[in-house]
Order: structure tokens, then sequence, then C-alpha cells
């Protein structure tokens, strides 16, 4: 029956609304650093909408990969989502929380973001801070990173796995 199937049906949106309010309050306030992380990987995960089924890829085997029908969509909650992964960023949650927004940000895209993560890439910690930064910088294909990873690459008073990864992202950025 479809009314019953919270995503089928004229209550899908209802449904989809209140578990977003619920994913939300869990990223920014859960009982345990492992409840935030897991409220942000799924706000990540409903970031935007696949398009609608067309024909054709049931015989794909969607499983074994990425999924058959790119999440390209924005929704009412994609602005949302977007908010709330920033406002953990902002806030005094636990490391292991902005380690999941950062990896986090490698699937949502957002531009406005790229600031926070160019200013956390350049920082002088030994944490995986950092280097979390500069692979998600490096996945999201920022070009104006790559002049921050040649310094980080040069400064000797970053961590070799900082430097490293910098590395890597001029590579691969300056390929794209």
């Amino acid at each position: 029956c479809n009314k019953l199937n919270p995503y089928r049906g004229g209550f899908s949106e209802v449904f989809r609304a209140l578990d977003l309010a619920s994913l939300r309050e869990v990223a920014l306030k859960g009982a345990s650093p492992e409840d935030q992380v897991r409220a942000i990987e799924g706000l990540a995960e409903v970031h935007r909408r696949a398009a609608p089924y067309v024909k054709g890829w049931w015989g794909t085997q969607p499983a074994r990969g990425k999924p058959a029908r790119a999440k390209t969509h924005d929704w009412a909650g994609t602005s949302t989502v977007a908010a709330t992964l920033r406002s953990v960023m902002e806030n005094t949650a636990p490391l292991e929380a902005k380690l999941a927004v950062i990896k986090a940000w490698r699937t949502v895209n957002d531009p406005s973001a790229l600031p926070m993560l160019r200013a956390m890439a350049h920082s002088h910690y030994k944490s995986d801070l950092p280097v979390e930064a500069v692979i998600s910088l490096t996945a999201m294909k920022d070009k104006e990173s790559v002049p921050l990873f040649a310094k980080i690459a040069s400064d000797e008073r970053c961590f070799e796995e900082l430097r490293r990864e910098a590395v890597k992202g001029i590579a691969e950025i300056g390929s794209a």
C-alpha cells in the first residue's frame, strides 16, 4: 500500500523532512560521537536525489558498485544538509564528527565548504583533519587549492603524510 511506504506516494516528502530533521539533530547534538558520525553519513547519503528510474538498469547489479542512477538532483532538503554539515564544523563537535563532515563533503560537494577546507588543510596540527581536508579538496577538484598544496608540499613544518597528500592533489587536480 503506497501510504505505508514512506518513499512512494504523497507522504514521501513528509517522511523525508522528518528523517532529515532527526538526522540534523543527531549530527549536531548526538549522544555520542559514533551517533553523530552515523547521522552525518546519513545526511551525505540524502543530500541529493537520483533521477527517476526510466528503464534498463535492473540487470546491471547496482549493489555491486556505484548506483546506476547518480544522485545529482537537488531537493528541498539539500540546503539543510549543507548547512548542517557546516554547523557541525563551526561548533564544538568531537574530532570524529568533524572528520565525518570532511569526508561527507567529498560526496556533497558543497562549494561553500571550500574556504573552510582550505583553512584546515594548511593547519600545522598533526592530526587527520588537515590530511582529510586535502583529500576532500582533491576529490572536489578545487583548482584554487593547487597553490596551497604547493605551499604545503614545500613546507617542512607540515608532517609527511600531509605533504604527500598535497603532492597527490597537485597531480590529480593539475591533470583534470
